[in-house]
């Protein structure tokens, strides 16, 4: 019985040995394995790490550390992140840029959220960004992304102004505190002498804002990142018709009529 027991124990250790010698050789061919796959790319222990961590930001879906856009550090951030960071930056940087000027006594203030739409492509910028590396070369793929990691690396949307939402707004603000001119215009004298009671009325000259000068200033400015108060641009507008373009006008008609008529009497005289 007791030999049985001892055969038993025996038959028991044999197999654990077995299975702990299965265990023993599978982990070590796991880490000869995992070795060899570095090795055999030729990295180093540095260049497999570094490997490595550039696989773990491709399958997170994370930008690279020291990638930013327009100022703002995404690094680490998902696409749909770095978009809500990157638009609330715009939204702070242009609530603080205003353009001011001032219209009789009145101040007059032109800004992005009550003015004009500012245009930038962030998606493709996103993009760009997200796959600035072609990881299609290892090595040369290692190297570009050290290299943002530690001198990082900017993109930017370059934000325009869009050019007709600003001058529609401009005109619209213009309209209120413009002195048109005014044509010249002619009436009739009853008083006057015969051959004199048609006068003409010359017309005068108004003073119009430049919008065009002032939508320049403000897109300059813009470009630069800056604010501030704004000389109000005014130009002088001529009237379109003037006395002499009247007088020249009846005193043409006026002959004319008479020439006809003195043809038309002297048809009628003829025997």
């Amino acid at each position: 019985m007791e030999n049985k027991k001892t055969s038993q124990r025996k038959k028991l250790i044999i197999v654990l040995c077995v299975v702990l010698s299965v265990l023993i050789l599978a982990i070590g061919g796991f880490a000869i394995w995992y070795f060899t796959s570095a090795k055999e790319a030729g990295f180093t222990d540095e260049e497999q790490a570094l490997f490595d961590e550039i696989q773990s930001v491709i399958d997170k879906g994370v930008f690279i550390e020291g990638i930013s856009v327009d100022g703002v550090d995404i690094g680490g951030m998902t696409m749909v992140e770095a978009r809500a960071a990157v638009d609330e930056a715009h939204k702070e940087q242009l609530d603080k840029l205003e353009y001011t000027f001032n219209i009789d006594d009145e101040t007059i203030v032109i800004k992005q959220s009550n003015s004009f739409i500012v245009n930038y492509d962030l998606t493709r910028v996103l993009n760009e960004a997200f796959n600035c590396i072609d990881y299609t070369e290892a090595r040369e793929a290692m190297e570009e992304y050290k290299d943002i990691k530690e001198n990082g690396r900017e993109f930017n949307t370059d934000p325009k102004i869009d050019e007709q939402s600003l001058k529609d707004r401009l005109e619209y603000i213009a309209s209120s505190y413009t002195d048109e001119p005014q044509d010249a215009t002619w009436k009739i004298n009853m008083d006057a002498p015969e051959g004199k009671k048609l006068e003409f009325i010359e017309g005068r000259s108004g003073v119009v804002i430049d919008t065009d000068a002032m939508y320049n200033t403000i897109v300059e400015r813009f470009e630069k990142g800056e604010g501030g108060s704004l000389e109000v641009s005014t130009k002088v507008q001529e009237p379109e018709i003037t006395k002499a373009d009247l007088e020249k006008k009846y005193q043409f008609r006026a002959s004319a009529e008479t020439s006809y008529d003195t043809a038309s009497r002297g048809y009628a005289s003829r025997p």
